[in-house]
C-alpha cells in the first residue's frame, strides 16, 4: 500500500516505465502503485513518482540516443546504493549512464557519482566512503543470493512472459522467445541461469562483475551469459531480465519483418 507519509519527488517523464524500470533497479526501489499516467516507486523512507508528461508536450520532446545529460537544471535527484561500481555497471543497460570512477568525489562520510537517467534527468548515487570501492562491491555481492521464486515473480512482471518450464527445469519465454532458462549443459555451474542478450552487453556484464556472471564455450552461440544464482540480488536479477526482455523482443520484431522483394534483373544488363 502507498505510504503518503513519505517525503519524496514527482519526476515528469515521457515514457514513464522505462524510467520507473532505471530507478527500479539501480535504487532498489518498489513498485508500490502503477497507473495509466504515473509510477510511483518506494524504499524505506522515500517515495519516487514518475508523471507522464502531458501527451501534446510530449509529442515535441525528442530524446536522444544516448541520451543527453539535462546538466542546467535546479534539481537533483540523490540515491544512497551498496556500490556504485555495480550501478555503474548496469545503468547502460537501463539507458542512463554513470560518470567513470575517476570523476567521483567524496564528502561527509559518503563517496559521490553523478549521471543521468534515460531521459537524460541528472542523478547522483552514493555510497558509504569509509568502505573502499571494491570492498563495497565485494559487501553487495556476499548480501546477494536469489532463489527461483524470485526468478519466477520477476520474469512473470515482464509483458508478455510465460512460464515455459519442462522436465529438464524452470523456463521462461517472451512473446514466444526463450528469455531465460536453466542452464543445464555440464559445462555450467551448479544454480545457474542462462539468460539471453547480445553479445555486446554479455560481454560487458562479465567484464564489470566476474564474479556473478561468465560464460561456457557451449553457451557462446546461444546469445546469452551464464550468471550465478548465489552471487545476484534481486535488484541485479531485475535489471538483467529487463535487459533479456528488450533484447529477445526487439530480435522478435526483426524477426517478423517481411524480407524485401529483390527487383527482377533485367537481361540488358547483361548485354
Amino acid at each position: 500500500m502507498m505510504n503518503i507519509h513519505k517525503s519524496g519527488a514527482v519526476l515528469f517523464a515521457k515514457d514513464p516505465p522505462r524510467v520507473a524500470a532505471f530507478y527500479a533497479a539501480l535504487a532498489g526501489m518498489q513498485v508500490t502503485y502503477s497507473g495509466k499516467d504515473i509510477i510511483v516507486l518506494e524504499s524505506a523512507g522515500s517515495q519516487l513518482m514518475v508523471h507522464a508528461i502531458a501527451a501534446k508536450i510530449a509529442r515535441t520532446i525528442k530524446i536522444a540516443t544516448p541520451p543527453q545529460r539535462r546538466s542546467q537544471t535546479a534539481v537533483k535527484l540523490v540515491f544512497a546504493v551498496p556500490s556504485i561500481a555495480q550501478a555503474r555497471a548496469w545503468a547502460p543497460a537501463l539507458g542512463g549512464e554513470l560518470n567513470p570512477p575517476e570523476k567521483m568525489f567524496e564528502a561527509r562520510g559518503f563517496r559521490a557519482c553523478d549521471g543521468h537517467d534515460p531521459e537524460g534527468n541528472v542523478i547522483q548515487f552514493r555510497e558509504d566512503a569509509n568502505v573502499p570501492p571494491t570492498a563495497a562491491k565485494r559487501k553487495a555481492s556476499r548480501q546477494a543470493g536469489v532463489d527461483y521464486a524470485t526468478l519466477r515473480e520477476l520474469a512473470l512482471s515482464l509483458p508478455d512472459v510465460v512460464d515455459s518450464a519442462t522436465l529438464r527445469g524452470v523456463a521462461y519465454k517472451a512473446r514466444g522467445r526463450l528469455l531465460a532458462c536453466k542452464a543445464i549443459h555440464r559445462s555450467a555451474e551448479p544454480e545457474t541461469l542462462m539468460v539471453r542478450v547480445g553479445a555486446a552487453d554479455r560481454d560487458r556484464l562479465i567484464e564489470a562483475e566476474p564474479e556473478r556472471y561468465y560464460l561456457t564455450a557451449h553457451y557462446m552461440a546461444h546469445e546469452s551469459v551464464l550468471v550465478r544464482l548465489t552471487s545476484i540480488d534481486r535488484r541485479g536479477l531485475q535489471a538483467l531480465l529487463q535487459l533479456a526482455w528488450k533484447f529477445v523482443t526487439t530480435t522478435s520484431a526483426k524477426a517478423r519483418r517481411p524480407p524485401k522483394r529483390k527487383r527482377a534483373a533485367s537481361v540488358f544488363r547483361y548485354l
